[in-house]
């Protein structure tokens, strides 16, 4: 009884977390705490420039730059100097959500391990660089999105109701 509630209650929050939870790295990437990025503010527009600046990777070698809540590749083949270095400029895509993001920079270490990633923390405001606000006459979103909060309660609550069912079910057997 005890591990079919336990399967239950991993399995539904397995699924209500993998509905809103963004990947962590790129795919095929881990962070590497030998490689470091760095970005050049901490906020900008939708549409804005940011420079994204590493040290730590190979020589000679080439890095991407991503944005991720929704994954974007901004820039590939950015070279790295002779000082394990590199330094470049992105453009954060127009229609990107404002809120927390993440900018990656994928590629080798200074050892030679491929798949490294690095990452910094952004966030997107609510406004184009011209201060506009967007495209159209919308208001921007406020507030979160309680939908897979609430999916998760509900499931939370349907386990928690079979699990009485079942339990009142054995008793009388």
């Amino acid at each position: 009884m005890k591990k079919l509630l336990t399967a239950s209650f991993l399995t539904v929050a397995y699924i209500a977390m993998g509905a809103t939870v963004a990947w962590a790295v790129p795919p095929g990437y881990s962070l590497n705490p030998s490689v470091n990025v760095a970005v050049s503010s901490s906020t900008v527009a939708p549409g804005g420039s940011l420079t994204v600046t590493g040290t730590g990777w190979l020589p000679a070698s080439s890095v991407s730059v991503w944005i991720e809540s929704t994954p974007v590749l901004l820039k590939s083949g950015v070279a790295v100097d002779s000082n394990s270095e590199f330094t470049t400029s992105v453009i954060v895509p127009a229609d990107i959500e404002p809120g927390p993001h993440t900018i990656f920079a994928t590629g080798t270490t200074t050892t030679g391990e491929v798949g490294a990633a690095a990452s910094a923390s952004i966030t997107v405001t609510g406004s184009t660089p011209d201060g506009s606000g967007g495209s159209g006459d919308n208001l921007a979103a406020t507030g979160s999105n309680i939908i897979p909060i609430a999916a998760l309660g509900g499931a939370l609550v349907a386990t928690g109701l079979g699990t009485v069912v079942l339990v009142r079910r054995r008793s009388r057997a």
